[in-house]
């Protein structure tokens, strides 16, 4: 966790750089261990997870507010927005 600071100015000509991993997973639908859910189309055979979190699992919400994705312009809603409030949660897409 990061230390506390009463100065929450920006410090113009400062770079900080902070670690962390994003990534995409793809897992084929399975009855058992990754059903499809109702009402996706018959040629989607995969879901997919893109993610972003810090390295080994660390806590990155203290310093992370707002994660923007762009996705291929074929999806619908292509630019999508995560805030870090919302970080238990991932921005999933259904693929063919």
């Amino acid at each position: 966790m990061a230390p506390p600071s009463n100065n929450q100015k920006r410090v113009k000509g400062v770079q900080v750089m902070r670690p962390f991993v994003y990534g995409t997973t793809a897992r084929p639908f399975d009855d058992v261990k990754n059903p499809k859910p109702d009402g996706v189309p018959a040629d989607h055979t995969h879901s997919w997870t893109v993610f972003v979190k810090g390295v080994d699992d660390t806590d990155i919400t203290y310093w992370l507010k707002k994660v923007q994705f762009k996705l291929h312009e074929s999806i619908p809603n292509p630019l999508r927005s995560m805030s870090s409030y919302r970080a238990s949660r991932h921005i999933n897409r259904l693929r063919n």
